[in-house]
């Protein structure tokens, strides 16, 4: 149904086969039945003034093209970085496609105007979905977004309303910190130690996670999505105090503090710090703990002050448990999940992506409790 428009698009924008990859994401998304299916495919495009354009789809004149600016105020930045990110390519290569992939699609769906009846997937269209089909449980739409926003903003008031500022939360440090301090006087459990990391004068090094259902990096992530082992030389070591003795244990609440006190964010500083996090879901879900909420709204204030040009990529890991596919998409929900709530608080969509690994690159060894525990986990990394 779609096979020469596949070629004719791989040519052109040099996307290979993964114009396919492509073009099963966006049918995922039309006939999303949570959302509508078709129809509320189309009336996305309606509602944010595209009338004109959706005409012309469903007419028999020519189909008109859509801008970058029209997709990502239709769709969104966080659903066009999700794309970008599972298919390795750069984000204004897949809004250059979208922009005339979705009319060419909406044009072969709807023959004379016929829009598909139901929310039932046409058998025609079914192959296109082939490893796809799950997208759209995982897309990160604008109403996503703006839901996550206003429960934020229902559960902690306007991020703006404290001082007129919008680093309301610089006031919650002495309360967040002071728990830390009191841990570290505190016995632990050995499964689950705490999340701190030892800054020798030239060396940062990470600890493993803290807890089974825990999703948390072992060690800190370059640049790369090569896992640094504990120890591992940074550049930017030293960014982070130590103390008189030349050495000071700083957990991810320390490390934002102290990017959160400079006026320009190192990048890498940043990943050694957010790679410090202990991001903790229900079990078996996307579903972020409320126990994480403020360390996540921490890094928001510190990524909020990157610079445009900055990328940041945000992956989930699972441990060996269970099944493949299950794990796989799970990973990429919860990097879904995190990147979602990140952009709620404030981050440019646009600086952020988000994929899942699933358990295909473990830190440690999966068949011990505390391998897997290191294996469950989120990683962030530079991104392009």
């Amino acid at each position: 149904m779609f096979d020469v428009l596949l070629n004719e698009l791989a040519k052109r924008l040099n996307l290979g086969d993964r114009a396919g990859g492509l073009l099963g994401m966006l049918l995922s998304v039309i006939f999303d039945e949570k959302r509508g299916g078709f129809a509320g495919f189309i009336d996305r495009f309606r509602g944010a003034g595209l009338n004109d354009a959706v005409t012309s789809w469903l007419g028999n004149g020519e189909n008109r093209s859509l801008s970058p600016s029209q997709l990502e105020s239709t769709l969104g930045g966080a659903l066009l970085s999700q794309m970008s990110s599972r298919l390795d390519i750069s984000q204004s290569t897949v809004t250059s496609a979208l922009g005339q992939l979705i009319p060419v699609v909406i044009d072969k769906l709807s023959p004379d105007g016929r829009l598909p009846q139901g929310l039932a997937i046409p058998d025609a269209v079914k192959p296109y979905l082939a490893g796809f089909g799950d997208f759209a449980q995982s897309a990160v739409l604008p109403e996503v977004v703006a839901k996550a926003a206003a429960q934020h903003t229902l559960d902690h008031g306007s991020a703006t309303s404290a001082a007129g500022s919008s680093k309301w939360w610089l006031a919650l440090i002495p309360v967040l910190i002071a728990p830390i301090f009191f841990m570290q006087r505190c016995s632990h459990d050995p499964g689950n130690p705490p999340k701190t990391m030892t800054v020798p004068p030239n060396e940062i090094s990470a600890p493993a996670s803290s807890s089974p259902n825990a999703s948390a990096p072992a060690a800190s992530a370059p640049a790369t999505d090569a896992p640094v082992s504990s120890g591992a030389a940074s550049s930017a070591a030293g960014t982070f105090e130590a103390n008189a003795a030349g050495a000071a244990p700083v957990s991810a609440d320390v490390a934002l503090d102290q990017l959160a006190q400079q006026t320009t964010i190192d990048d890498r500083a940043l990943i050694e710090a957010l790679n410090l996090m202990s991001v903790r879901f229900d079990s078996g879900t996307a579903n972020i703990k409320a126990e994480s909420l403020a360390i996540i709204e921490k890094a928001a204030g510190v990524m909020t002050k990157l610079n445009p040009a900055t990328r940041i990529a945000i992956h989930g890991h699972t441990d060996n448990r269970g099944d493949a596919a299950d794990n796989m998409k799970l990973s990429e929900q919860r990097a879904n999940a995190v990147m979602a709530k990140l952009v709620a608080l404030g981050v440019k969509s646009t600086q952020l992506s988000a994929a899942g690994f699933g358990d295909t690159k473990p830190v440690a060894d999966n068949s011990t409790k505390e391998g897997r525990a290191q294996n469950r986990r989120i990683e962030y990394s530079l991104g392009n």
